[in-house]
């Protein structure tokens, strides 16, 4: 199942080796990202290094297995037409989670995996918690 994957959950399976990093490395389900969320990853890396109490090595390993199952698409790949549309349904919600409804749109609707309440706000787009995919595993 493809699915893809909201920069939280990234952060999540970073801090903690939880049900959010055994769902990424499972290799149970096709994750994608938008290259925003590993923008912000990158942006927040001391926090997360701090709560999760990684050392850089340790942080930059950690990070590596999670992208070895996670593939990255970079929104230039993503029509304008798209992001536009994306734009409409999540804008006025939290811009910072367009690219992943354009993401989404872009293959096809694509369901996203997260547990931000803000994808809750719209219906144009399957969303799945965490809660949800653990019980798929």
């Amino acid at each position: 199942m493809e699915v893809i994957a909201n920069t939280n959950r990234i952060i999540a399976a970073l801090v903690k080796d939880g049900i959010s990093r055994r769902i990424i490395l499972s290799g149970k389900f096709n994750m994608r990202t938008a290259d925003f969320g590993i923008k912000e990853v990158s942006k927040y890396r001391p926090a997360i290094m701090k709560k999760a109490e990684l050392t850089d090595e340790q942080f930059d390993g950690v990070m590596a297995r999670l992208m070895s199952k996670i593939e990255v698409v970079n929104e230039n790949d993503v029509p304008p037409q798209v992001f536009r549309e994306a734009a409409k349904i999540m804008d006025s919600v939290d811009k910072d989670d367009t690219p992943f409804i354009a993401l989404s749109l872009s293959l096809g609707k694509t369901p996203i995996w997260t547990d931000d309440k803000h994808f809750m706000a719209q219906n144009a787009i399957k969303i799945f918690t965490t809660k949800e995919l653990a019980g798929m595993l």
